[in-house]
């Protein structure tokens, strides 16, 4: 069984991980995943807390790979997106 998120294999993967980090903050911060969008600022929109962002940076790295990022430089979603994917 195939499974085809993207035009070629690469997007796929990237869309898979766009994916499993939208669940990962919708778990972390108690949201419905559908209400999330890539603008949407962590903090000031989603309301992210001290103790959420730490919840999250490990979920992170528990889902890639030891991947650590420094959450005080990502803003958006779409900018955690592209951390996380970036450092793929």
């Amino acid at each position: 069984m195939c499974f085809h998120a993207g035009n070629d294999e690469l997007e796929t993967v990237y869309a898979l991980m766009r994916m499993s980090l939208h669940a990962l903050i919708a778990d972390t911060l108690s949201l419905d995943m559908e209400a999330l969008s890539p603008e949407l600022d962590l903090r000031t929109d989603l309301h992210m807390t001290d103790h959420q962002a730490g919840r999250l940076t490990e979920g992170v790295a528990d889902m890639f790979d030891g991947l650590i990022l420094d959450l005080a430089a990502v803003r958006t979603i779409a900018d955690l997106t592209e951390a996380v994917t970036a450092a793929a």
